[in-house]
This record gives structure tokens, C-alpha cells and sequence, in this order.
């Protein structure tokens, strides 16, 4: 996955040296996870948007995390017997494999239109700055556009033909001010032409850099998108990460060292990915007996942003 902070669109040679400059120099420095004062002002902008469920996903998870190392020391005094056991549960009651989707690569633009990313089966989508959402599958044919709930203008409703109450989301009539809509690429309402076309702008650049640096996951089973596509519903630039979370409840974090940390299966599954791009997955309530340092930091990290963002959110919701 790519941790590219020059934009996608572009740019000046200023711009991109200045963004080039900053990026090695965080590199240089000691890498210490921890949640500190300067990660507050994007931890507040992405609780803004945060609805109840949104909340209450967010606490699931961090309550499956707090589970999980709260018990760390219990298990670690019957490291042994744990071990013997994760064996058991993984084979019989888990199957330990890669989300089916992740986000391959990404490149953010948000300080002007908004964060482009690839997903692992080839479709590509934007989170704009106005918290909407666009996704198109990987054959090109078709796109889903989410509208920003808190707009105020979304709605879901039928079309004369259709009648209320009986949407069909391959009408364009049913869709032209749903939540969520679905269209051909070559035939789209005219009020989404300039997202359509940074939709465009971003897939080119992603697909001319995707030998260059997306991740793939052996044992992972992905399927063709249609409809009703995976597609990020937040991200949150820290410190130490950038953080993603998809609409079917994966989270994905990567680190600006290149290791990557991804809760799947609802938070029962993570797969770590290290600096040598070498991939692990395991089951979340054993993996704290396993000699894995690095991923029981990276844990506790995303652990400690959950904590914080299901703080704000509940605030606000």
C-alpha cells in the first residue's frame, strides 16, 4: 500500500518537493506509537460526520481490542495450553484468510477534492471533501455514488413509473436523489459530472502507479463488485498512520514504516503485513501469545485511536 503524500492530480514541482522533503524527514525519525495532542484536530474532523451506528461499530471494535489484551496476561501464564488451543480454534471454528477487500492503494488529495484509493479486486473510489462517496467497479461499466447523509438533499424514493416505496437502484429515475445511487458510466445525471471526472483523473493516476506499490494478500478470496460495492465510508490521517474503514467493517491501518494492520470477520481476524512486505494472519483473541512485538504495539495503537474517535463521536451523535 502506498504511502504517497504528494497528490494525485498535478502539481507544481514546489508542491511536490515540499511534500517529498517532509516525507523523508518523518521517516528519519524514532517511530513511537502513541496518541498524543497533535493528532487531536483529525480525530475531531472525523468524528464530525460520525452517525450513531457509525459509533456503535467503532465500539465494538474497541471493546473486542480491550478484550484482548486485558486477558493478555492470563494468557501469557498459560502460554502453553493458549497456544495448543489457538491451533484448534483456528482450524475448527475460524478460518484464518485476508479480508476479501482492502484498499491496495491510495493517494490523498484533500486539499483540494479528496482521498482517491484502489481496492484489491481493481475498483476504484473517492471520498470527497464533502464527505460523499463515489466507487466504480473494475470492469469500468458502472459507478455508485453516496450522497452525504447530513447533506440535507439525499432521500430514497420511487419513481413514477416504480411507484414509492418500491426503489429500484438500476433506475436512474428511483436514484436521482437517493442515498445511494447506481450508473452506467457513459450515461450519468449531469449534476455528477465533475465528480464522474475526478473519479476519471484519479483512476488514471492509480492505475499508471499500481505496479509500483499495491499490496497483494496470498490466500485472499475476492470476488467481482457489481453493485452494492465495498467502499470506504472514513479515513483518518494520524501521526504515526493512515487509517481506513470500509463499509463492510474492515479497518485497515498503515503505518508510515510500511507495516500495515488489518481487523476483518469483525475484529476477529488481523493480518499484519511487516517491513519486508511479509504477510500473517491471525486470530485476534490469541495472537497477544504469539511472539509478534511489532503487531501487539500496532494494536494497542489502533486500540487507543478507536478509544478516542468513539469518545468524540458519541459526543456529537
Amino acid at each position: 500500500v502506498t504511502g504517497v503524500q504528494t497528490c494525485a492530480l498535478p502539481i507544481s514541482s514546489k508542491e511536490s518537493t515540499t511534500a517529498s522533503t517532509a516525507h523523508a524527514a518523518h521517516a528519519k525519525t524514532t517511530f513511537e506509537l502513541a496518541v498524543g495532542a497533535a493528532d487531536t484536530a483529525a480525530l475531531r474532523d472525523m468524528a464530525k460526520g460520525e452517525d450513531r451506528a457509525g459509533v456503535h461499530e467503532l465500539d465494538a471494535l474497541h471493546r473486542t481490542l480491550e478484550v484482548t489484551f486485558s486477558q493478555q496476561q492470563q494468557q501469557q501464564q498459560q502460554a502453553q495450553q493458549s497456544s495448543k488451543t489457538a491451533s484448534t480454534l483456528s482450524s475448527t471454528d475460524l478460518i484464518l484468510r485476508p479480508p476479501p477487500y482492502w484498499v491496495s492503494k491510495w493517494v490523498d488529495y484533500s486539499n483540494k477534492y479528496g482521498l482517491g484509493y484502489q481496492l484489491c479486486d481493481g475498483s476504484i473510489g473517492v471520498y470527497f471533501n464533502d464527505a460523499s462517496k463515489i466507487i466504480l467497479n473494475a470492469a469500468e461499466t458502472h459507478f455508485e455514488y453516496l450522497e452525504n447523509k447530513r447533506s440535507g438533499t439525499a432521500r430514497l424514493e420511487g419513481c413514477t413509473m416504480h411507484g414509492e416505496g418500491a426503489f429500484d437502484k438500476h433506475c436512474q429515475a428511483c436514484t436521482a436523489g437517493a442515498e445511494r445511487s447506481f450508473h452506467p458510466l457513459d450515461n450519468f445525471p449531469a449534476a455528477l459530472q465533475k465528480k464522474v471526472t475526478l473519479l476519471k483523473h484519479f483512476r488514471n493516476y492509480l492505475k499508471e502507479h499500481a505496479h509500483k506499490s499495491s499490496l497483494q494478500l496470498p490466500g485472499a478470496v475476492t470476488l467481482p463488485q457489481v453493485s452494492d460495492m465495498t467502499y470506504l465510508k472514513k479515513w483518518l490521517r494520524t501521526r504515526h498512520a493512515i487509517i481506513f474503514r470500509l463499509s463492510n467493517k474492515t479497518v485497515q491501518v498503515n503505518f508510515y514504516d510500511h507495516t500495515k494492520v488489518i481487523l476483518s470477520s469483525e475484529a476477529q481476524v488481523v493480518t499484519y503485513v511487516n517491513k519486508q512486505r511479509e504477510c500473517s494472519t491471525h486470530r485476534l483473541a490469541t495472537v497477544v501469545n504469539e511472539p509478534l512485538p511489532d503487531l501487539i504495539s500496532r494494536l494497542r495503537y489502533t486500540k487507543d485511536i478507536l478509544y478516542q474517535l468513539i469518545n468524540r463521536g458519541a459526543a456529537r451523535s
